[in-house]
């Protein structure tokens, strides 16, 4: 009869860099968090810039069909500007850095 095969391992052992706390990432394969961390920290970041992305390009494309290329579309650019600038102070406010003050 085949005799069935044993794998034996050894245990890591953690590079310093993670062992001190360097590696703070939420999305690093070294420090395990949990899901909910994990969610709020990485996933619904991604999405928020997405979703960012499609408002612009929605809201850049709904303004440019109404007014058709007319002299307005300097002033449609810079609410354009004023509405990236908006998405990207609400990202900052809400993911900011853990050792960051206001």
């Amino acid at each position: 009869m085949a005799r069935k095969r044993v794998i034996r391992t050894e245990e890591k052992e953690e590079p310093e860099s993670q062992v001190n706390g360097e590696s703070e990432r939420l999305g690093s394969p070294a420090k395990d968090v949990g899901w909910m961390a994990w969610l709020e920290g990485t996933y619904l970041k991604y999405w928020y810039v997405v979703g960012c992305f499609f408002i612009d390009t929605l809201f850049a494309l709904e303004l440019s069909k109404a007014y058709d290329g007319s002299p307005v579309s300097a002033v449609l650019l810079l609410a354009l500007l004023l509405l990236m600038a908006a998405e990207v102070y609400v990202y900052v406010r809400i993911w900011r850095r853990p050792g960051r003050q206001e």
